[in-house]
């Protein structure tokens, strides 16, 4: 039963207006008074970026902690920094399940006339000639929405295209591919079914590498596709070599 009530009890947020240059220095602010890790977002059409840190029980406090956010701020300002407006937010926030509200906000993505991601709610035929990914990304980085990620499923699916229209001997060769922070796997599992082999991918967050695995099933494609938890920063120097 407690657990049920921490469920509906809403979350409570503090949150600090402030300019692209001084939203690290205002992040670090915020993590050192509450003590608690700060995430931020910036709207690129404003120029505002915010600074924000959450948490279940209320604030002890508020208009001590708002009072040391405030002189922070200053002495941010006085190392000169632009604050911008600096506007300090004290809210509530509804609970809301997290790993489920994504999914309004996850429609299919066509890139070009031979791949299809969608989730696995989605009801979309694949037209000829598409391979399809069926996606279901949890918490985990990857839908194919965000620019980076439709940037590099436009590139491996553009490679595949070209080597077919070459028709060389060389174009019915495979190519190796390797992803580094794989989050939901999207890009891994989208070269395996388009033909790359071998196809390797990686991430140090456990959560990560579940949800790609799992991603990875639900496309049959585990067998092709090699997903480990690891650090790239960790890995053993080694000299190239060909296999």
């Amino acid at each position: 039963m407690k657990t049920s009530r921490n469920k509906t009890r809403p979350l409570r947020r503090i949150s600090v207006s402030t300019t692209p240059e001084a939203e690290d220095a205002v992040a670090d602010l915020l993590s050192e008074i509450l003590g608690l890790p700060a995430s931020s977002y910036r709207d690129h059409e404003t120029g505002v970026s915010t600074v924000m840190v959450y948490r279940q029980r209320k604030w002890d406090s508020p208009r001590e902690v708002r009072g040391r956010i405030s002189a922070g701020l200053k002495r941010i300002g006085n190392c000169g920094l632009n604050i911008g407006r600096g506007r300090i937010v004290m809210a509530r926030v509804r609970w809301e399940d997290w790993a489920e509200s994504w999914k309004r906000h996850f429609q299919p993505i066509e890139i070009g006339d031979s791949l299809l991601i969608k989730p696995s709610w989605s009801k979309r035929k694949l037209r000829k000639g598409q391979a399809v990914v069926v996606l279901d990304p949890g918490l985990s980085f990857g839908t194919g929405h965000h620019p980076t990620t439709a940037f590099c499923l436009h590139q491996i699916a553009a490679a595949v295209c070209d080597r077919r229209n070459r028709r060389s001997p060389s174009a019915a060769a495979t190519t190796s591919f390797l992803d580094l922070g794989t989050g939901s796997g999207i890009l891994a599992i989208a070269a395996t079914k388009l033909g790359y082999s071998p196809v390797r991918a990686m991430d140090f967050d456990p959560d990560a590498v579940r949800v790609a695995r799992a991603n990875a099933r639900a496309n049959r494609v585990q067998q092709k596709l090699k997903i480990r938890r690891g650090d790239v920063t960790r890995l053993p120097i080694r000299p190239g070599h060909r296999r």
